[in-house]
Order: C-alpha cells, then structure tokens, then sequence
C-alpha cells in the first residue's frame, strides 16, 4: 500500500494507538476476522470519524473511516468501502451502530 495515501495513515495512526482490530460488513451483520466472530452492531460505538477526501474531481475515492470499539472494549476499525456495493444495506446496519461517546472526537 501506498504510504502516502490518506486512508494509509489514518488507518496507522488509529493502530498505533491500539484500534488493532478489523471490522468489516458481511453476511447482513459486522464481523471481526481476528476474532473470528460477528458483532452485533448495537455493541459496537464509533469513537472516532475521519473524512478521506479522494483526489479533486473523483468523489468515488472519498471515505470514512471510523475507530470503533466493541462493549467489551475491542478496539479497531471500520471502513465505508461496503456502502459502494450496497449502499441499503450499509446504512441499514450502521443505523444500529452507536455514535461517539460524548467528548470524542
């Protein structure tokens, strides 16, 4: 991966400060592939939401990226790659998604 890509070091600098884990949309629910596991999306909380704006005139490559953590407190991330295959279903599951916790960013 390109090191100078946005989305690149977004992704490091959440790491590095612990939001290890990947959370992606699959299946009609969110599943973690280092835990092995699905996560109901009413336990997951988006800590933190970053705007990634694509190069000028190609708003396809502009995304979110958003630091979640889990009730039990696995940190990770989640991109909103999925809403370009089915945008529906996205927002269906994010809904259910809990928003930032009050004073984060």
């Amino acid at each position: 991966m390109n090191t100078n890509d946005p989305i690149f070091k977004v992704v490091q600098d959440l790491r590095d400060r612990g939001f290890i884990h990947t959370f992606n949309i699959q299946d009609n629910g969110i599943y973690c592939p280092e835990l092995s596991k699905e996560v109901a999306p009413e336990d997951l909380t988006i800590v933190e939401q970053h705007h990634i704006d694509g190069p000028e005139a190609d708003a396809a490559n502009t995304h979110e990226v958003f630091a979640v953590e889990t009730q039990d407190h696995v940190m990770g991330i989640m991109l909103d790659t999925y809403a370009q295959y089915n945008a529906a279903e996205f927002a269906s599951i994010f809904n259910k998604v809990h928003k930032s916790k009050p004073g984060m960013a």
